[in-house]
């Protein structure tokens, strides 16, 4: 299955029917909700997208928005931190699937994942960092 990565120190790599795999969750506050942020990489043709569920309630593990980042995430400018526990990404196109969801967007208009610890938001990094060297 290849290398693991941790994430608060648990193992996160999980084999999801036969092509894809999951690394998260991470807890993200999103449009004053809390949202379970997840990285997605699909085995065969090295696709990498994020995802953001709900949480928690009778709508929990309900995605709320997705994004493919294969082509940004080479890019030394796409990601960046932005704070402790926040980091802004340049460019990012989600795909919404609720009519009541508005993006956290940062001052100039960057898009800002908020996680609830710095350590998630350093160990979400390091994640795009690997992934990021993988497909060179």
């Amino acid at each position: 299955m290849g290398k693991r990565v941790s994430m608060q120190g648990k193992q996160i790599r999980i084999r999801l029917g036969r092509d894809v795999y999951s690394l998260g969750p991470s807890k993200i506050r999103d449009d004053n909700f809390e949202h379970a942020l997840r990285v997605f990489r699909d085995r065969d043709c090295g696709g990498i997208r994020l995802q953001a569920s709900v949480l928690r309630g009778e709508l929990k593990r309900t995605p709320v928005w997705t994004a493919f980042i294969t082509t940004h995430i080479e890019s030394q400018r796409w990601m960046r931190k932005a704070g402790r526990k926040t980091v802004h990404l340049a460019d990012l196109q989600r795909y919404v699937f609720s009519t009541e969801y508005n993006p956290q967007l940062g001052p100039q208009g960057q898009h800002e994942l908020r996680f609830e610890s710095s350590r998630d938001a350093d160990e979400f990094m390091d994640v795009i960092d690997e992934l990021a060297d993988e497909q060179l």
